[in-house]
């Protein structure tokens, strides 16, 4: 193999007034959260490792249901489907 260079884009760093950037976030508070019931299903896994050996492997998949953010009585839950764990 030998070295191949990559040329990258200009990147300009300039400051930016705080206020007008939590103003921005305001803004769009609409866009960026949900008005609608959202039903989620994930992977979830959990390693416990002593020096350099695993003595722990947990696996799960969960449903999370998230309410809509303009919902007064927010209400956000879980739920376990199936998982394990292994000691080892």
């Amino acid at each position: 193999m030998s070295p191949a260079p990559i040329p990258i884009k200009e990147i300009i760093v300039k400051p930016l007034d705080p206020e007008d950037i939590v103003a921005k976030a305001i803004d769009r508070i609409g866009k960026n959260y949900e008005n609608v019931p959202n039903l989620m299903t994930a992977f979830y896994r959990e390693t416990i490792r002593k020096n350099r050996t695993y003595v722990s492997i947990g696996e799960a998949v969960v449903e999370i249901f998230k309410a809509p953010y303009s919902n007064d009585a927010r209400f956000d839950g879980s739920r376990y489907i199936k998982g394990g764990k292994v000691l080892m």
